[in-house]
């Protein structure tokens, strides 16, 4: 019996939905989204997106998701979500984006770690590397290689907290985008610049051509910004 209502009270929902987009003109930005948020993006860019929308379109409301940059494009490619924060890169025909910010990748090192080089960094401390098959972790490995780094211990965690708390107790050292390192950065965690070229992650806003989102993107776009 409960299967049995679930199934018609979809249908009884999805029949509201409609009858209000109905009545709606198209420019009118209303209705249910799901957005997804890469993990690192999410508590730096979503408290913000949800309260602006609160006062500037109260009649969306957002479902919210977190998880990887690859899985979140292709639940974009799906239709299984309307729009996704992921780190930027290659997208497909089919999908669309536009840049929230950028953020230049750095080391961040134990206080009593400083004045190190980073080759001794290598040599004397573990590299807490960020999940190697993210969005991060990909541009991370690409400095290492560049560079010619091999750490002599290689921590993996899959949480930018964990990493900054790892490097605050003097665990190791690693490489986030700045934002990350900065809100944890002074007397913990000191902050050293990429040797070579600057490397920057960009965040991007990912949505499908022709998607139910498209229309309203400037507006959305517009609640990103602090």
């Amino acid at each position: 019996v409960g299967r049995r209502v679930a199934q018609q009270a979809r249908v009884v929902s999805k029949a509201c939905d409609d009858l209000l987009a109905t009545c709606r003109k198209p420019e009118d930005f209303a209705g249910d989204y799901r957005i997804g948020f890469v993990l690192t993006s999410s508590i730096r860019h979503l408290p913000g997106l949800l309260a602006r929308a609160q006062s500037e379109v109260p009649e969306v409301h957002f479902d919210v998701e977190s998880g990887l940059s690859d899985d979140l494009l292709a639940r974009v490619m799906t239709g299984d979500l309307d729009a996704a924060v992921i780190t930027g890169g290659e997208l497909p025909a089919q999908v669309a984006s536009v840049t929230l910010t950028t953020e230049e990748l750095v080391y961040g090192l134990p206080t009593n770690a400083a004045n190190w080089s980073i080759k001794t960094c290598m040599a004397r401390l573990s590299f807490i590397h960020f999940m190697p098959e993210t969005g991060i972790g990909r541009l991370i490995a690409r400095h290492l290689k560049e560079a010619s780094l091999v750490p002599h211990d290689v921590i993996v965690l899959d949480s930018v907290e964990a990493v900054r708390e790892c490097v605050s107790k003097g665990v190791g050292f690693s490489i986030l985008p700045r934002p990350d390192i900065e809100r944890h950065a002074g007397r913990a965690i000191s902050i050293k610049p990429l040797a070579g070229e600057r490397i920057e992650r960009e965040l991007v806003l990912v949505y499908l051509r022709g998607g139910a989102l498209e229309p309203h993107i400037p507006v959305l776009r517009r609640l990103f910004d602090t």
